[in-house]
């Protein structure tokens, strides 16, 4: 994965607290970034969030940008 300047070049959203990522998101909207962060904290605090959290990761397959257009 090749970030520069703070853009992600690789067309998939990564939410990985085990690596220290969130990146790809680009404009996807306020609200899903709010949620996503919330789960990012709650991983982090050891609380339960939903198994499709695990596909987000680098060893996931991500979420493709393509999914929301």
């Amino acid at each position: 994965m090749a970030i520069f300047a703070k853009y992600s070049v690789e067309p998939r959203m990564i939410v990985d607290p085990d690596a220290g990522l969130f990146i790809g998101l680009r404009g996807q909207g306020f609200m899903l970034g709010q949620y996503l962060a919330k789960l990012y904290v709650d991983r982090l605090m050891g609380k339960e969030v939903p198994s499709y959290f695990d596909r987000l990761t680098l060893k996931g397959d991500g979420l493709l940008e393509k999914a929301f257009k």
